[in-house]
This record gives structure tokens, C-alpha cells and sequence, in this order.
């Protein structure tokens, strides 16, 4: 009996460590949810969230951001992506925001790389304002992961999503990036890094393609089409909506002699969101005045190359 005992608790931490271990390893969890499949993903950002406020009712946080791989693989070359936001459970915007304009964002990441030590992360962020149809798009280097709050917030996500960065801050944005600004064709083109201290203007916000943004009133549902490829291997375009808005050549490459796909960039993605917090806290209902978003993430498999093992041999 006791020796079925010390195995039966042996079970147990291996267990443990399959929930917890290998997503400390991955990167840690946010204050947000993925739910779904391979190629239907959920994402839900919550900036009314009472865990924001203090018991007084006064917000800590000016912004409740999340960012998460949508698998381990680093190996995506090309993608499109349908992001269709829910529009009767989302509300994107609050003109009772702590700071800025009190507009949601919500994005798609791209050549997404994790340092060796599993604590910083490098990525493109391709994202959008639903309430003002404005774009971004950001290059990060160096952002650190943080510590899940407990175990169980560890093991309530799904087993397939391993990596996720979480932010619940008063920062203008997740750390250093380099902006991208239109060449003399139209087309963004990196440019100049900025300081973490240094807030994003909305000089680095372009309008959205005409017709990006698909309103469906029956369906309740708010759709833009991100998509990155590759026409020439190494140079990553990015469309949104159909439409071209910008190039980044990739700094991973796939090599030379590979079996499949040499010479093309290759990254991970990631699905976001930056949900800003309100001022006021209701405490009969228990929810603040600021945003939330509910997402899905439907990825085409015809355009979409290396996201999941079965793709990327």
C-alpha cells in the first residue's frame, strides 16, 4: 500500500509539472483566456475586471494588456487570419478611461521568437482600434514574460497554448520598439526605435484599408483580415483587409539546405489585446467602466504555413 502510494503521488507532481512547468518554461500567463482549436482560436481581455481596482474602488492599472502564442512552434512563414471580434460581449471603448483615449486594440503578432532562456520575447505587431478603424504596426525586441498570479491560473488554460505574456500597467507600451512609417510608394518600412517612456502618438496610426472593417449587424461580429506572406522568400508582406500596407524583412531565415521553404522568414504568432481601464468601479455590479474585447481568431488553411507540427515538417 505504500509503495501504491508514493507512485500514486509521483502521478501527481508529473502532472503538476506538465500544467505549470512547462508553461513557466514557455513564458508565463496573463490576465487573459484562449480557448478553442488549432485553428479557431478565442481570446478574451477584460478591462473591467475588478482585480484592477483597489478596495477603495480606485484603478492600480491604466491598461489590462495580453499577448499569447497561439502554439510553441516558431515556424510560421506565411498566415491569414480572419479577427472577428464579438460585438455584443465586446465594449471597446470607454470615455471614462485612466489615460489616453480610451480606445481597445486588438492584433495579430508575427515573427515571433522567444530568447533561449525562455524570459524575453521579439515580435511585429500588426493591431487595430475597432471604435476609431486605425492601425499600427510595432517591432518589439526584449519583452520580459511575468509569473502567473497561482498554479490554477497556470493549469486553467488549455494544454495547447504555452507561451503568453501578460500586462496589467500604466506603461504606454510593453517595452522598446521601432515604429513603421510610409516610404515614398505608401508602403510602411521600419524606422526609428522609441523609448519605453515615450508614448505612442496617433502619428504612428494609420487609417484602415477602405472596407477592412466588415460590420455584420445580424451576426453581431466585427471582422478585419490580417495577412502576412512571403512572394519573395525572406521579405515578410503584410495586407490587411486585402490590402498591402507594409514589408519587413525577416531576420530568422530558414536555412539554405532546409528540406522545405529555404531562405523564407520564419516566426510565431500570437493573438493580442490592450483593453484600457476605466475610472469609475461599480461596486454593486462589480465591474469597472473600462473595456473588454472577446476575439476569435480563424485561420485560413490554404494561406497558412509552418503554425502547427503537422505543417512545418
Amino acid at each position: 500500500m505504500k509503495m501504491t502510494k508514493k507512485i500514486f503521488l509521483a502521478a501527481i507532481a508529473v502532472a503538476a509539472f506538465a500544467f505549470t512547468g512547462c508553461d513557466a518554461l514557455m513564458g508565463k500567463l496573463g490576465e487573459g483566456t484562449t480557448t478553442g482549436f488549432k485553428w479557431n482560436k478565442k481570446m478574451t481581455v477584460d478591462g473591467t475586471d475588478k482585480k484592477l481596482y483597489d478596495e477603495s474602488g480606485v484603478a492600480q492599472h491604466a491598461y489590462r494588456r495580453f499577448i499569447k502564442e497561439t502554439k510553441a512552434n516558431e515556424t510560421v512563414t506565411n498566415i491569414s487570419t480572419d479577427i472577428v471580434i464579438d460585438t455584443e460581449k465586446s465594449d471597446y471603448h470607454t470615455d471614462d478611461a485612466v489615460k489616453g483615449g480610451g480606445n481597445a486594440v486588438v492584433g495579430l503578432a508575427f515573427d515571433f521568437h522567444t530568447s533561449t532562456d525562455k524570459s524575453k520575447y521579439d515580435f511585429i505587431l500588426v493591431g487595430f482600434a475597432p471604435e476609431t478603424k486605425k492601425f499600427y504596426i510595432e517591432r518589439y525586441f526584449d519583452v520580459a514574460s511575468v509569473k502567473a498570479s497561482t498554479a490554477a491560473d497556470a493549469m486553467a488554460d488549455d494544454a495547447e497554448d504555452l507561451g503568453s505574456i501578460g500586462f496589467d500597467s500604466s506603461d504606454s507600451s510593453m517595452g522598446p520598439y521601432y515604429n513603421f512609417e510610409k516610404d515614398s510608394n505608401g508602403i510602411l518600412q521600419i524606422t526609428n526605435k522609441k523609448d519605453t517612456d515615450v508614448p505612442s502618438t496617433y502619428s504612428d496610426w494609420y487609417d484602415l484599408p477602405a472596407n477592412a472593417l466588415v460590420i455584420d449587424e445580424t451576426a453581431k461580429t466585427a471582422t478585419v483580415n490580417v495577412e502576412v506572406k512571403q512572394d519573395t522568400a525572406g521579405l515578410y508582406e503584410i495586407y490587411i483587409g486585402g490590402t498591402k500596407v507594409a514589408e519587413y524583412n525577416g531576420e530568422v531565415k530558414i536555412a539554405d539546405d532546409a528540406k522545405k521553404n529555404p531562405g523564407f522568414a520564419q516566426g510565431g504568432v500570437a493573438v493580442y489585446a490592450n483593453t484600457p481601464v476605466g475610472k469609475t468601479f461599480d461596486a454593486d455590479k462589480k465591474v469597472g467602466s473600462g473595456t473588454k474585447v472577446v476575439v476569435n481568431y480563424k485561420s485560413d488553411k490554404s494561406k497558412t504555413n509552418g503554425l502547427f507540427e503537422e505543417d512545418a515538417e
